[in-house]
């Protein structure tokens, strides 16, 4: 009898003991998941085998999903469809040499909510040990405005590189033909604009309304041939050329009236070179079929052609001038001659 009371009252303080560390536990538990709660991050754990076994309030507003959803399932479903094969070798691969990766490491990662939206994600990696078990913590971030931001960082960087170039070529003694060549080679050399390696600077000269192609780059002979003259009103140059307006097309359709029978699927920027509304020339470019019209690189070859219209008259008043006082000594020189 007394030892059963001694083994009792050692069960009772086994039980105290036990009931103590699982208030402990509790606390410490309610204590990290205040933490997790409280971190300016969308955050997941992720098990093994790929499993997501607790994530935070801020992951469950960024994707729409609520925890009960995410709790037991693939890590896989916050991936894009097209993405989920390569996905689940890294996961495996990042299980099997856990390392620790932060924010902004250069990344192309997408990610996707419930409601099928995809956003443009930046995500940290560390690693958490509970006993023998290994957890891999995801920190994520929607990070589509600094995408975006940086896209139109690179495209003014782009925009203002080329714009210099073509002001510095244009107080160069260089002919108009030789600073034509390289306007069309510094348009076709950016890489945001959706082009082909296909493209044309047309000026109205002797002949007034038609366009004479000055430079091209990637015109098959067949097409440059057919394209060398194009009078206003006539194929999409023509339009653009005798509106003074924009005309775009992302397929060659019924208002492509020039055409070849080696002529490949293409569109077009069609942009008029204007001064004082009078079409002085144009710049034509070609895009890939089915390529939608973008306000940004519009508004950048319309740029161009603004600024080439100011080339255009500042060199042909030059012109204009060397003649006139070519003229000018000629004269004086047989007025000497008659006095003499």
């Amino acid at each position: 009898r007394d030892q059963l009371i001694r083994e009792l009252e050692e069960a009772r303080k086994a039980l105290d003991q036990l009931s103590a560390c699982q208030t402990e536990l509790q606390k410490a538990q309610e204590r990290y998941q205040t933490l997790l709660e409280s971190g300016p991050d969308p955050m997941a754990f992720i098990s093994r085998e790929g499993k997501i076994v607790m994530v935070n309030a801020q992951l469950e507003v960024l994707f729409g999903y609520t925890r009960e959803d995410l709790i037991g399932r693939n890590i896989d479903t916050l991936v894009p469809e097209r993405f989920r094969g390569t996905h689940a070798q890294q996961v495996k691969e990042y299980f099997l040499h856990p390392r620790a990766r932060p924010m902004g490491s250069g990344l192309d990662i997408y990610a996707l909510k419930k409601d099928g939206t995809e956003f443009a994600a930046d995500v940290s990696l560390s690693t958490m040990r509970a006993g023998e078990d290994v957890f891999a913590v995801a920190a994520i971030r929607d990070v589509t405005v600094l995408k975006r931001s940086e896209a139109q960082f690179r495209q003014n960087y782009h925009m203002q590189k080329v714009m210099c170039s073509i002001l510095k070529s244009s107080l160069e003694p260089i002919s108009l033909e030789k600073q034509l060549d390289r306007i069309i080679e510094q348009i076709l050399s950016i890489p945001w604009l959706s082009l082909t390696s296909m493209g044309a600077i047309y000026l109205v000269e002797d002949e007034p309304d038609v366009l004479v192609m000055k430079t091209q780059r990637g015109f098959p002979e067949s097409q440059r041939k057919i394209c060398e003259k194009v009078p206003f009103g006539r194929c999409l140059c023509g339009q653009a050329a005798c509106s003074c307006k924009v005309i775009y097309a992302e397929s060659i359709d019924d208002r492509h009236e020039t055409r070849t029978g080696d002529m490949l699927p293409h569109g077009h920027y069609c942009i008029p070179v204007v001064y004082n509304l009078r079409t002085l020339g144009l710049i034509n470019v070609f895009v890939k079929e089915g390529h939608k019209r973008i306000k940004e690189e519009e508004d950048f070859l319309t740029a161009v052609a603004n600024t080439l219209a100011g080339i255009i008259v500042r060199y042909r008043a030059q012109m204009e001038k060397e003649y006139l006082q070519e003229k000018l000594a000629q004269a004086e020189k047989l007025s000497a001659i008659g006095r003499l």
